[in-house]
């Protein structure tokens, strides 16, 4: 289900794009960053309201019984929207202690593309056995 690589691929998408071209002005910046957290926010309300058995994308298949994917159950998804808010709440707080540096696109940035990369630890998946294990 590509619903699981969004949440992933837009923060990072938005981080990479506000450090090669930083807005101009600081209020554009920090508009397009609320928006990506609060939309980042969206997006992993809208895959925990998703049932179970839909929350599966296989990502490739290195060789047999060594098989690549991402899948959220109950617990991923509590902990993915928890972090999701904590993240925005977190964005927010660093828009006044971030006003007074110089390189914040830079800064705001790697949040985005942090915040993109976390999401694939909420998918417990990617330590199971049938990943990990050798036949």
């Amino acid at each position: 289900m590509i619903a699981l690589l969004i949440p992933v691929l837009m923060p990072i998408a938005v981080g990479v794009l506000l450090m090669v071209f930083p807005p101009r002005q600081r209020k554009i910046m920090l508009a397009v960053v609320f928006a990506a957290l609060a939309i980042s926010l969206a997006l992993a309300v809208g895959v925990a309201l998703q049932p179970e058995d839909a929350l599966r994308l296989t990502l490739g298949t290195v060789a047999e019984g060594l098989t690549f994917y991402l899948q959220v159950d109950a617990v991923g998804k509590l902990f993915s929207v928890l972090v999701a808010f904590v993240w925005l709440l977190v964005g927010l707080d660093a828009f006044e202690y971030m006003s007074h540096e110089h390189d914040e696109p830079r800064f705001f940035g790697f949040y985005l593309i942090v915040e993109g990369c976390w999401r694939p630890c909420a998918t417990p998946a990617t330590c199971s056995p049938s990943m990990c294990s050798l036949n």
